[in-house]
């Protein structure tokens, strides 16, 4: 949940461009980004878990993608990009997917 929550915050921060040539601006993109791999880092720590509490890969993949897709968009673009961000607006959701997919588990017989 908290690598869900800090990478929206990261988003949240780089959605905007409309003072692109601004310094502080682009002081905030910097730190956006900083942001957005600590939320990446959170991510593929929660994948791990949820691989060692046995969950369904499915539900270990979905954990997964903001680690990878914003993860790498925001390591491979410069600023300002708006890739991380729309790479967020699809693992973010796969990501809320995999959360409720881990916390939703089938009894065993």
């Amino acid at each position: 949940m908290v690598a869900i929550v800090v990478t929206g915050i990261a988003l949240e921060r780089t959605a905007f461009f409309t003072r692109a040539g601004d310094p502080e601006f682009i002081e905030r993109l910097r730190i956006a980004r900083l942001i957005m791999l600590a939320g990446s880092a959170l991510s593929l720590a929660a994948a791990i878990w949820s691989q060692v509490r046995g969950n369904p890969l499915w539900v270990t993949v979905c954990v997964a993608s903001p680690a990878v897709l914003v993860g790498l968009a925001t390591m491979i673009m410069t600023v300002p990009s708006l890739t991380p961000l729309v790479a967020g607006m699809i693992a973010l959701p796969a990501a809320l997917a995999g959360l409720v997919g881990g916390l939703v588990r089938k009894p065993t017989r």
